[in-house]
C-alpha cells in the first residue's frame, strides 16, 4: 500500500538497539523518524499492526538519490517531500525486512516483532 498523503501527526519516540521503536494506539502503530542526508533510520514495528510512519524531511536534507524511498517486501514506493510524509504499511510476519532508495545506495531495515512491549 503506498500513500503521498502529508500532513502534522506528533508521536512518541521510543529507541531501541534495532531503530526507533513505533507505539500502538486505536488499533494503529505510530512511529516518527527524520530523514538525514545520507542514511535512513531504522524502525521497529509489530506484526498485524497497520504502520503510519512518519517521516519528517527538512529543506537540504533531500537529494537525487534518498528522495524515493522503496520497501520491496510491502509494494512502497514513496516519494518523499519537504515536510511531514506519511508511508502506510501492515507487516504480516516477524524478521527483518531491508529498505532503501530508489538506486540501492542508501538503506536500512524496518525491524518486525511479535509483540513490541516485550
Amino acid at each position: 500500500q503506498k500513500t503521498t498523503e502529508q500532513q502534522s501527526v506528533s508521536s512518541s519516540v521510543t529507541k531501541s538497539s534495532a531503530g526507533t521503536k513505533a507505539t500502538v494506539s486505536d488499533g494503529v502503530q505510530t512511529v516518527a523518524t527524520t530523514l538525514n542526508r545520507s542514511i535512513y533510520k531504522p524502525i521497529v514495528v509489530q506484526t498485524g499492526i497497520p504502520v503510519k510512519w512518519i517521516i519528517s524531511a527538512n529543506d537540504g536534507d533531500l537529494n537525487s538519490c534518498n528522495n524515493k524511498m522503496l520497501i520491496r517486501s510491502y509494494g512502497v514506493e514513496q516519494k518523499l517531500l519537504v515536510g511531514e510524509n506519511v508511508v502506510e504499511f501492515t507487516p504480516t510476519k516477524a524478521g527483518t525486512i531491508n529498505y532503501s532508495c530508489w538506486m540501492g545506495m542508501v538503506g536500512s531495515t524496518i525491524t518486525v516483532v511479535d509483540a513490541i512491549n516485550q
